[in-house]
């Protein structure tokens, strides 16, 4: 019988490319991303180990979800290259916030590739630098909302992981907030600024690789100086805040800052303040908050008939029985509307929709945990639902719901001017 001939243990990058199947390429992207360590020739040609090729087989590498991330993260040469890479991003999640998440499983790819020898302190740096600065780039060139609450967002002193923030205030921006920016402030630089125009909320950043010391005098003083002001304060990220933080919320991901400022903006709301738009304070129709299509604005003025008299059941001491048929239909007309308001904004490729979503179904999640105390006929639980009610409407509709009409007017022009 003749033997087989021996393998050779060593082959070259067209070989090992044809080995795993990929492109050469993508084989010397994977090799400078650290995922494959090729040894040099006297020539300086690369050899790969086909004992290590096979295990690369056997093993999740690139081909898992994060290693994926990873390579394209450290593949963006350019801020071009790396701005396009978190659109592409965007419009795969629908969201900056889930943008964020998914950078984050990238990043600890790439920092567990680093501790392992694969990559070096200076590239994992370079590519957070580089990212760092494609992201505050996109935050640059976002519009805030007209009269929308501002965010103040921080970044930690001495943090390396620069895109955290400017993940954040894009965030907040879907959200319908005014994001301000704001670096890295110590608390005695940060306390004037409270003073002089205060914020809604702020909302500090802070990486794995944040000093644990800094933090430690960090959140405590941010905290001291936000509730002087009365102000929110949110901490964000896997940073370890440490010392007397007591009422500050904690949010380990970009994904829960949309439900923390809707909570925000419910809380601050002050009780008959009402925005500026006439009929609101009461929740009156009036053709100022016309979003321009007629079935949108139809639903409106039901949903605001049908609180109103919610409203006026919680302030005359209605019954039970009455309580409970009003917030009945009242939850189910708003997820009737909502279901149809969601379908619109995704035919007219609305950019906001996660978050515009998400604001609908917090409202529908508080409905839900508060009603039964409400239907129990308890009044001051009636009236603070009645209230959460006229507040999160007049916001929602005044605000959120009138950018959302000014989309589709917009959208709507461009179809019928290449009509």
């Amino acid at each position: 019988m003749r033997k087989r001939p021996a393998q050779p243990e060593h082959l070259t990058t067209s070989e090992a490319a044809a080995l795993l199947g990929v492109s050469v390429a993508t084989l010397k992207r994977w090799s400078e991303a650290g995922l494959l360590g090729p040894r040099r020739t006297r020539g300086g040609h690369r050899r790969f180990s086909r004992a290590e090729l096979q295990a690369f087989l056997e093993r999740p590498g690139p081909r898992d979800e994060a290693g994926a991330r990873a390579d394209a993260l450290f593949a963006a040469a350019g801020p071009l290259e790396m701005e396009a890479l978190l659109f592409r991003r965007r419009e795969a999640h629908g969201s900056w916030a889930g943008v964020a998440d998914d950078l984050e499983a990238a990043l600890a790819e790439i920092g567990r590739r680093a501790r392992e020898g694969r990559l070096t302190a200076v590239q994992r740096l370079s590519t957070l630098d580089r990212l760092g600065n494609a992201v505050a780039s996109v935050a640059a060139g976002s519009v805030a909302s007209r009269g929308a609450p501002r965010l103040l967002v921080l970044s930690v002193p001495g943090d390396r992981v620069r895109y955290g923030a400017p993940l954040a205030a894009l965030a907040a921006a879907e959200a319908g907030w005014e994001p301000v920016l704001c670096g890295a402030p110590w608390p005695r630089e940060l306390a004037p600024e409270l003073a002089r125009s205060p914020p809604a909320a702020v909302l500090a950043s802070a990486s794995a690789d944040a000093d644990a010391t800094v933090l430690a005098r960090h959140g405590p003083g941010l905290h001291e100086a936000t509730a002087a002001a009365r102000i929110a304060l949110g901490l964000l990220g896997p940073g370890e805040w440490t010392g007397s933080l007591g009422g500050v919320t904690r949010l380990r991901r970009h994904a829960e800052i949309p439900a923390w400022l809707a909570d925000v903006a419910d809380r601050t709301a002050a009780p008959g303040a009402g925005p500026a738009a006439p009929g609101l304070e009461r929740l009156e129709w009036h053709p100022s908050l016309s979003l321009g299509d007629e079935t949108l604005d139809a639903q409106h003025q039901v949903l605001f008939r049908s609180a109103r008299k919610f409203l006026d059941a919680a302030a005359s001491g209605a019954s039970k029985e009455d309580v409970d048929r009003l917030l009945r239909f009242l939850e189910d007309y708003a997820e009737v509307h909502f279901r149809f308001e969601e379908s619109l904004m995704r035919a007219h490729g609305y950019p906001g929709l996660d978050a515009h979503a998400w604001e609908h179904e917090q409202f529908i999640r508080r409905l839900r945990a508060e009603g039964p105390e409400a239907r129990s006929g308890t009044p001051g639980a009636v009236r603070t639902l009645a209230e959460l009610v006229r507040a999160w409407l007049a916001r929602h509709v005044g605000g959120s719901d009138q950018r959302v009409g000014a989309h589709i007017r917009h959208a709507r022009r461009l179809a019928r001017g290449r009509a």
